[in-house]
């Protein structure tokens, strides 16, 4: 739990989780965190995906971010 990295990212539809999943889920140091199927209609918790992605890429989520508040 201490080395996780917070993030409160803003809610803009390309920061979606629905948008960014299945990019991020080739990764095998970040699809280790998540299940290997979810069920019909269901997708990750925000706050739990993007504290993931800061954590295991924080310059790449960053510029995710700055990017959609410009």
């Amino acid at each position: 739990m201490q080395e996780i990295k917070w993030v409160n990212v803003p809610l803009y539809d390309e920061l979606s989780v629905k948008n960014l999943y299945d990019d991020m889920i080739q990764y095998p140091e970040f699809r280790r965190y998540f299940p290997d199927r979810l069920p019909k209609g269901r997708q990750m918790d925000r706050s739990y995906f993007f504290n993931i992605m800061m954590t295991l890429n924080p310059d790449y989520t960053g510029n995710l971010i700055l990017h959609a508040e410009r």
